[in-house]
C-alpha cells in the first residue's frame, strides 16, 4: 500500500480537525490543490493519504485519510461540492487561502472560475497537537508537494504504523474499521451515534 505525505496548511488542517471533533465527526475532506494539477499520478483507491504539516511545526503529521478520487473542479464548484469540508468556513475564506499560492493574485481579486486540484480523501482522522507523529527523516526542505513512500518498508512503515497508534490513541472516539472486499477502511465515531466518519 502506498503511503502519500503531504505538505499541508496548518489552517485547514486546523478547521477540519475543529469539524471532525463534532458528533458524526467527517466522513470525507477535499485536499485541495490551488494549481489545479494533479501532482500524485500513482495512488489507488484506499491508499493513505498523510497530512504533514510545514516547516514552522516541525514538519509533524497531523493525521490521515484514505485517498478516493481526483478532480478539477472551479472554486466555485469546489464549494458547492464540498462547503466545509474544504478546510475553510466560507467561499470567501477558501479564496484568501488558495490565492495565497497563486502568483499575482490577492483575496481582493476573486475568481470564482479558478481551477483547483481536488484530492477527494475518505475517513479523515485528525491528531490533536500532543499525538502528532514525527515527520519523515528523510524530508526535504525542498520538496514542495508531497512525498510517496510503501507502507510495507523503512519511513513508510514507521510512519503508518504510528498513524495507526495514535488514532488508537483517541480512545472511544474513533475506532478504524477494515471491511472485506474493495471498500475503504472507514472510522466510526463512537460517540455513542455509531456514524461513520
Amino acid at each position: 500500500m502506498r503511503v502519500y505525505v503531504a505538505n499541508t496548511d496548518y489552517d485547514w488542517y486546523r478547521h477540519l480537525a475543529r469539524l471532525a471533533d463534532n458528533p458524526g465527526g467527517l466522513d470525507e475532506v477535499n485536499f485541495w490543490r490551488p494549481s489545479g494539477k494533479r501532482v500524485v499520478s500513482y495512488l489507488n483507491f484506499g491508499d493513505v493519504f498523510v497530512f504533514k504539516l510545514k516547516k514552522s511545526y516541525g514538519h509533524a503529521i497531523a493525521g490521515f485519510a484514505f485517498w478516493v478520487a481526483f478532480a478539477r473542479l472551479s472554486v466555485q464548484d469546489a464549494w458547492e461540492t464540498f462547503g466545509e469540508k474544504n478546510g475553510a468556513s466560507s467561499i470567501s475564506q477558501m479564496w484568501e487561502r488558495i490565492a495565497k499560492y497563486v502568483p499575482g493574485n490577492s483575496g481582493a481579486n476573486y475568481r470564482p472560475s479558478h481551477t483547483v486540484g481536488c484530492e477527494l480523501l475518505a475517513a479523515p482522522v485528525f491528531f490533536p497537537q500532543e499525538l502528532w507523529v514525527p515527520g519523515p527523516k528523510d524530508w526535504s526542505d525542498n520538496t514542495v508537494t508531497g512525498k510517496g513512500y510503501d507502507s510495507g518498508i523503512s519511513e513508510g512503515q514507521r510512519i503508518w504504523q504510528a498513524c495507526m497508534e495514535h488514532a488508537s490513541m483517541l480512545g472511544p472516539n474513533v475506532a478504524i474499521v477494515a471491511e472485506p472486499g474493495p471498500t475503504l477502511p472507514t472510522t466510526i465515531d463512537t460517540r455513542g451515534s455509531g456514524q461513520r466518519r
